[in-house]
Parts: C-alpha cells; structure tokens; sequence
C-alpha cells in the first residue's frame, strides 16, 4: 500500500490555516514533509498524526478554565 501526499496548499486547506502556518509547522518540526523538486508533499498519516497531537479534552480544558476564573 502506498501513502497518499498531499500537496502544501492541500493539507492547509484540510486544516483550515494558510499555507504559511504549515510551513512554519513544517520548520518548527512539527510537521514532517518531502521535497521532491519544487514542491512540498505531506504525507496524509503525518498529517493525522499532527492532528491527533493536537487534540485538546473539551471537559478537562472547560473545569481548568472555570479553576483558573474561580481562583481570581
């Protein structure tokens, strides 16, 4: 099986951000990605796992928050 890529301007799009953030995730390491000539090819699983890292649990984020105004 064969990974699929994605084009720069195709995983921005997917993750609803520019083409410049995904490059700077891409410099910062965040984000694997292939250079083939010219462009910039991101592999679909990289991708997913970027995503994945990035998940945040919305009820732990929800009481840190109402700790953090209740501590005020």
């Amino acid at each position: 099986m064969s990974a699929k890529y994605l084009t720069l301007r195709d995983a921005a799009t997917r993750l609803v951000t520019s083409p410049e953030t995904v490059r700077f995730w891409i410099y910062q390491g965040r984000l694997k990605a292939y250079k083939p000539g010219r462009s910039v090819l991101i592999r679909e699983a990289d991708l997913d796992a970027l995503i994945e890292a990035s998940a945040v649990d919305v009820q732990r984020a929800k009481r840190a928050r109402r700790a953090k105004v209740g501590a005020r």
